[in-house]
């Protein structure tokens, strides 16, 4: 890529800051209008619960707060507040904990700007608008402007990431330190600026953490590093001592950023450690896994990628092989290792899949500028078979109206992105007909929804039942979300039903039913439905409390 890549970019002009902060903006107000969409998802509470406490310690220093298996005077909330779920001492990751637990206590406790839940969302809507601005600002830098442009496109309008920009707690702060990490690593060695490497080493303490997959990050930048080191370019071009410096004290700054921000490792380091190994060795290798090779991950990017993105991007993979060698900076290469490293992982045999492409979502932004640099590709060649120069600004309007098509299906699916296929396999239909894992509402946030349908129609007094797995979303904010006069029922209280109206509301998920669901799903139609590419992803049955004890209990 010599003759395209920032060697030959001009440097940053008006136009290019105007669209970098008009995507990103758009993006984030976007996600801020429509933060009420999105309800609360499976294992959110857990971690909330450890985001209020990492934040109260921060405030207080009161290293009780961190013995999360024991209740905490602070651990009582208002009326208007969720209640989250103690959890034993799982090693739970404070970065991005401690940013919920401050937003949560800011616009929710203090100012009362946002409801509690979407209050704690808010940082996870900021850090996705994030990973955008690195997405614009490497592709600008290392491909082009028209690649940036495609790039960030491809990334914004993602369905899946829009959903996890919305309320995914765990995996949309990962993915933007992750490539925060990257960007910065890759300034640092094509500028050859010490500073740079300093901050790449601080976000890659952020990013370790807040989630563990922040372990193949030198698995992906030191490969690249040694071959732009050993390359010709980098053999005649000698990098300055301070630089070095920088490279050799990466670790310990990484490492220090790392035991800074997580309290436990101030108060107890051995034993976090410990912890931390054995959760991640479980969770890594030990759920949801096979004793083979994989092919879940490819097989998700395949049928979840936009058809917009997933062409250009095939053609991008290609160009950054055939290009490497030519390229002084080996940003193809760099591009390719970042997007293919996660992806392999989950190949591995033992390697946890489960929830689409969330495990290894850091991979994404690396696919949209591959994607971006197929797309550049093809506007270079459509010029140079026209032979005459095309506008900037038509350029600009030509890649905009390419995503015309997803930009109208986000908006009819909107706010089940989630549940997201593409026409390969022919939509959310497609995919449940074919038994993909997971195709439906997998993490229930859907039930923000539901809640509010049987707020409006439920009549007084009526009785709602949740099994386990869908109680998650549900419990936490009953007293919030859910009309005062209708009781929650839970497989722990059915034996307390009343005669009168029963409602069942569940996520489209088997594995999660119950034999109540079962019966619901097997003999009634549902009073209300949830539907994407006409297929159900979240129902409500209704039916008399004795009628399950009679003909189903």
């Amino acid at each position: 890529m010599p003759e395209h890549t920032a060697a030959a970019n001009p440097a940053w002009n008006r136009s290019d800051k105007a669209i970098a902060w008009a995507l990103v903006l758009i993006f984030c107000i976007v996600g801020l209008l429509t933060i009420d969409d999105y309800g609360l998802t499976f294992d959110e509470t857990w971690h909330l619960f450890t985001a209020d406490r990492y934040f109260r310690f921060w405030t207080t220093f009161d290293r009780t707060l961190l013995d999360f298996s024991q209740p905490h005077p602070t651990d009582e909330q208002p009326a208007s507040h969720p209640v989250f779920e103690r959890r034993n001492n799982e090693p739970r990751p404070a970065v991005a904990n401690t940013l919920y637990g401050l937003s949560g206590w800011l616009f929710a406790d203090k100012l009362g700007w946002l409801d509690p839940v979407d209050a704690y969302h808010l940082p996870v809507i900021l850090m996705a608008g994030g990973t955008l601005a690195v997405v614009y600002g490497m592709g600008r830098a290392a491909i082009g402007q028209p690649a940036a442009f495609f790039a960030t496109l491809a990334l914004g309008l993602s369905p899946r990431f829009l959903a996890h920009a919305h309320f995914n707690i765990k995996d949309t702060p990962k993915t933007f330190f992750f490539a925060l990490t990257i960007w910065a690593f890759w300034k640092a060695s094509v500028r050859r600026d010490w500073r740079w490497m300093m901050g790449s080493a601080v976000f890659f303490g952020l990013a370790f953490g807040t989630r563990i997959n922040a372990v193949l990050i030198p698995v992906i930048v030191v490969p690249w590093l040694a071959v732009l080191l050993l390359s010709r370019e980098g053999r005649r071009s000698p990098r300055p001592r301070g630089w070095w410096a920088a490279l050799l004290a990466y670790p310990i700054v990484a490492g220090v950023t790392w035991v800074v921000t997580w309290p436990p490792m101030l108060v107890a380091p051995l034993d976090t450690v410990k912890g931390f190994i054995h959760h991640w060795l479980f969770l890594g290798f030990g759920a949801y896994c096979l004793d083979t090779w994989s092919p879940y991950g490819p097989l998700y990017i395949a049928i979840t990628t936009p058809l917009v993105v997933l062409l250009p991007a095939l053609i991008g993979i290609l160009t950054a092989v055939r290009e490497t060698g030519r390229d002084p900076q080996r940003t193809g290469l760099l591009l390719l290792l970042w997007a293919g490293v996660p992806v392999l992982r989950t190949a591995l045999p033992r390697a946890t899949n489960y929830d689409g492409i969330r495990q290894f979502m850091e991979f994404l932004p690396a696919l949209c500028l591959l994607a971006g640099l197929g797309a550049q590709r093809m506007v270079e060649a459509l010029k140079a078979s026209l032979r005459r120069p095309i506008p900037r600004w038509a350029t600009s309007c030509a890649l905009g109206l390419a995503f015309l098509p997803i930009l109208i299906k986000v908006i009819q699916i909107h706010p089940y992105e989630l549940t997201y296929f593409n026409p390969l396999i022919g939509g959310l239909a497609g995919a449940q007909r074919l038994n993909i894992p997971d195709a439906t509402d997998y993490w229930g946030s859907t039930h923000r929804q539901g809640l509010a349908w049987l707020n409006a129609n439920a009549e007084p007094g009526a009785q709602l039942y949740i099994s386990d797995g869908n109680t998650n979303m549900v419990v936490p904010v009953c007293h919030i979300w859910l009309r005062a006069d209708i009781t929650l029922l839970t497989p722990e209280t059915l034996d307390r039903a009343a005669p009168g109206a029963l409602y069942v509301a569940h996520v489209t998920r088997p594995r999660w039913y119950d034999a109540i669901n079962l019966y619901c799903e097997e003999n009634l139609e549902p009073v209300y439905s949830i539907r994407v590419d006409d297929t159900p992803i979240y129902n409500i049955f209704h039916l008399e409390a004795g009628q399950w004890l009679q003909e189903g209990g």
